[in-house]
Formats: structure tokens, C-alpha cells, sequence
């Protein structure tokens, strides 16, 4: 029976969709936190080329170097570069993602003249690098307002964001400092959840020149919110230090 011949009356319908409402969010905020990581993962590789003014100079590849970032919902998160190595066929940086609920996820990235990619991924569950069907290249550079293109999601190959550069000289804030210049990029994708179908997710990261990712905001929107007005979780992780 559709749900609208249950509502009996006004106030009724408003104790109901508040109910609903709340066991929606209640639902997402139970999402695991690996995705959170390999969310952070895909969002913090930027740059092109080989020149340090071109990929490094948006996400620096030296070994030994430490970003650490903090977010309300699923705490600090601290990103560690490895020493270089081979695999399959490429040279890459491996990448540890850190945070004290999920262990350490490994991210494998590569910089060539189509953009920095990754190359492979190995969650806390998996003995090895998986290499990826098609590497994942997360940002075109130069970057131009207006730019666009699409990328693989890291943990369903299948599944693509479309990706398009908003601006290029935001002014950021973070507990870190404030950055100027910096890069903002939107991602909108689709994930499928077994509890409540299908959401659609509303991405925007920042990127500092000489630094990297400062900041990341993502928005899950809820199936039904047609229906039940905006019900989504909007999640933001910052930049707290970045030692090199």
C-alpha cells in the first residue's frame, strides 16, 4: 500500500518522516570506514608529468613524507610515502593510509603525461597490491576550470566518477594554515549500499600548491529525498600537519 494513504493527518506525517528520516542517517553513519579510506586515497593523488612544478608540486611523491588529517566522523587519518618500487611494469610510490579503527590501507601511484594514477590498491583484508583493470587517474593538469573527465572507483572498477575542475585559486583554511591558489575538484558517483539501495555522492576536494590535499567534503545523498526533503551526511576531513 503506498504510504501516503497511511499518513492520517499532518501532524502524523510530520512524526513520520521524522522517523524515517533518522533511521536513513542513522543507517549511513554505520557505512564501514574502509570506504572512508579508500575514498581519501583517490582524492588525495593530483598533478601530471614528471617535473616537480607539474605532479609534485600538487602532491608530492618524496619518500618520508607525512600528511595527517582529521575528520569529526571517522578521526585521524595519516598518509606516509614509501621508497619507490617496481610493479607491474611501473615504477610507483606506495602509499600508507593509516587510522587507528581500519589499520593501514596501501595505495600504488604512478605520474606519466596523462596524470597521476594509481596503479593498484591493497586493503587491510588483502595479502598483496591489487592491480587495478585501468589505472586511475585522479586529476588532469594543467589544470583548467571547465575540465573534466571520468575515473574508476578504486574498490568497484565497474563504477565511474565524473570529475571536473571547478577553480583553481580558492583560499583554504584549514587547522593546518590557510593555502591560496588551490585546486577544486568536483567528483559525483554512485554507490550502491545493501541496507538502502542506491546514494549519490557529492565530492569536493582542495589541493595546495607544495603541499597536497588540504581538504575534502563529500555529501551522500539519500535515496527518497524527493519524498523527504535533503537527509544525506555530509562528511569533511582537513588537513592538520604535513612534515617533509
Amino acid at each position: 500500500m503506498p504510504e501516503r494513504n497511511i499518513v492520517k493527518c499532518r501532524h502524523c506525517d510530520h512524526r513520520t518522516r521524522s522517523r524515517v528520516q533518522g533511521s536513513r542517517l542513522a543507517i549511513t553513519r554505520l557505512m564501514p570506514l574502509a570506504a572512508t579510506l579508500l575514498v581519501l586515497a583517490s582524492v588525495v593523488l593530483v598533478g601530471c608529468g614528471t617535473s616537480r612544478h607539474g605532479v609534485e608540486n600538487y602532491y608530492p611523491l618524496g619518500r618520508g613524507l607525512v600528511w595527517s588529517y582529521q575528520s569529526a566522523t571517522s578521526g585521524t587519518i595519516t598518509l606516509t610515502n614509501l621508497a619507490p618500487r617496481d610493479l607491474a611494469g611501473r615504477r610507483v610510490v606506495p602509499q600508507t593510509f593509516q587510522n587507528p579503527w581500519m589499520g593501514n590501507l596501501m595505495l600504488f601511484v604512478f605520474a606519466d603525461t596523462n596524470g597521476a594514477s594509481a596503479l593498484a590498491v591493497q586493503t587491510p583484508a588483502e595479502a598483496g597490491p591489487r592491480v587495478l583493470r585501468n589505472p586511475a587517474c585522479f586529476l588532469k593538469y594543467p589544470a583548467k576550470p571547465g575540465l573534466n573527465w571520468f575515473c574508476p572507483a578504486l574498490d568497484d572498477p565497474d563504477q565511474q566518477g565524473s570529475y571536473m575542475i571547478e577553480a583553481v585559486d580558492d583560499v583554504v583554511t584549514v587547522p593546518a594554515g590557510t593555502f591560496k591558489s588551490c585546486v577544486r575538484v568536483r567528483c559525483d558517483y554512485s554507490v550502491s549500499h545493501p541496507w538502502i539501495g542506491t546514494t549519490l555522492k557529492e565530492e569536493r576536494k582542495w589541493y595546495a600548491p607544495g603541499v597536497g590535499m588540504v581538504k575534502w567534503m563529500t555529501t551522500e545523498h539519500l535515496p527518497g529525498e524527493e519524498f523527504f526533503g535533503p537527509s544525506g551526511m555530509t562528511t569533511t576531513l582537513e588537513l592538520v600537519s604535513y612534515k617533509k
